[in-house]
């Protein structure tokens, strides 16, 4: 990933596979980092998908696979 792009998070949400799948968990993750990256650019997704390092047709296919308005 390019150096600009944003931290992960410090803390990793608990996962406990009793209660949660493995890609809902993954998912979650995914939606926090994209999400974090879009307040970062104002709600640029070209910005953003640069800043992830992928295209920004997958940008959008997984705004639109994780509900991300």
């Amino acid at each position: 990933m390019p150096s600009e792009t944003a931290a992960a998070p410090s803390r990793l949400l608990p996962f406990d596979p009793d209660t949660m799948q493995i890609q809902d968990y993954l998912d979650k993750i995914e939606r926090d980092i994209i999400g974090q990256v879009l307040k970062q650019t104002e709600g640029n997704r070209t910005q953003a998908a640069k800043r992830l390092g992928i295209s920004f047709r997958s940008m959008r296919y997984r705004m639109e696979r994780l509900n991300i308005d």
